[in-house]
């Protein structure tokens, strides 16, 4: 992948994703709320990855006539344009990459490089029912980051990965994958997940038009 932003469009959303690099700190497009979150960051890495989500986003969101004057924070932590627009975005990192979405609906995006470490973790989020016959660690990252990416969309705190959003289905040769989202005991509604594999990293991403 290139170290220009690249593209994802879909109908209802644009994606940009891009590795962290030629960082671009333009403190007008900042809200005050933001300032203040910059200001409690220490680390260089998570300043630039913080940095570079903002870029793309500004960028992407013009191709929706979206103003962007900067973000603030839910309850739950999820970003939200700080003013003048319905659309809603969601935003990711993993150590070398990127990627911000923005939809006019609800949605939810993950980035993670394929690290064997996730098999110590594996079982608090999933099982291996849900891997079926597919044994690669990358499928383990790409559950996590699917899960990941649906938690973001429906923006409700305290879900349990392994038992609320469950697997449903793999599809188009594994780049579509189907869960099921179990709000709570008479609630359930289906979510399509869609996977991008590049280097050593997986992409998902969804939509709560999805449900």
């Amino acid at each position: 992948m290139a170290s220009e932003i690249e593209l994802i469009k879909g109908k209802d959303y644009l994606i940009g994703i891009s590795p962290i690099v030629e960082i671009q700190k333009d403190r007008s497009i900042l809200s005050e709320p933001e300032r203040k979150e910059l200001s409690t960051i220490n680390f260089e890495a998570r300043i630039n990855s913080w940095w570079k989500a903002r870029e793309i986003l500004s960028k992407i969101s013009r191709h929706f006539g979206v103003n962007y004057k900067g973000l603030r924070k839910g309850d739950n932590g999820k970003p939200h344009f700080i003013e003048g627009t319905d659309f809603h975005c969601s935003l990711s990192h993993s150590v070398s990459h990127v990627a911000a979405m923005i939809s006019s609906i609800s949605c939810g995006i993950d980035v993670e490089r394929i690290d064997p470490k996730v098999e110590r973790v594996f079982q608090k989020f999933s099982s291996e029912s849900e891997l079926g016959s597919r044994t690669h660690v990358k499928y383990k990252t790409a559950i996590w980051a699917c899960k990941e990416s649906i938690y973001k969309a429906v923006d409700i705190p305290g879900i349990l990965f392994r038992d609320q959003i469950r697997l449903y289905e793999w599809k188009n040769q594994d780049s579509l994958v189907d869960f099921d989202f179990l709000k709570d005991r008479d609630s359930k509604s289906r979510f399509s997940c869609e996977i991008r594999w590049f280097e050593d990293q997986v992409l998902a991403y969804t939509l709560e038009k999805d449900i």
